[in-house]
């Protein structure tokens, strides 16, 4: 099995270090969407948020999206929400749960 350190071909600099990534928030329905703001929520300390948006230049016709992602999962959100247009930051509620259901 290969380190990680060999698969991504970081080399290592003195005084400056090495970085490595630790997720890719990207997948089949994020293909054609950039990152424009992560956030952690208050609650759930494994739970995180994302929010994408058409990168500039990009001839990606549709709008953002919402997703939710778990450490024991973070290749795959747990829920995602498109939106008709991009967004560009997201923040958890302080008090709210992010399941909180109405019913």
């Amino acid at each position: 099995m290969k380190s990680s350190r060999e698969f991504w071909r970081d080399d290592f600099r003195p005084l400056e270090g090495t970085l490595l990534p630790l997720w890719k928030l990207t997948g089949y329905k994020t293909r054609n969407l950039q990152v424009a703001d992560i956030c952690w929520s208050p609650i759930y300390p494994d739970l995180l948020a994302a929010a994408y948006t058409p990168g500039s230049g990009s001839l990606y016709e549709g709008g953002g999206l919402l997703c939710l992602y778990t450490l024991k999962n973070p290749g795959i959100p747990e829920r995602s929400l498109p939106t008709p247009c991009g967004l560009t930051s997201v923040q958890f509620h302080p008090t709210v749960s992010p399941t909180h259901s109405s019913t």
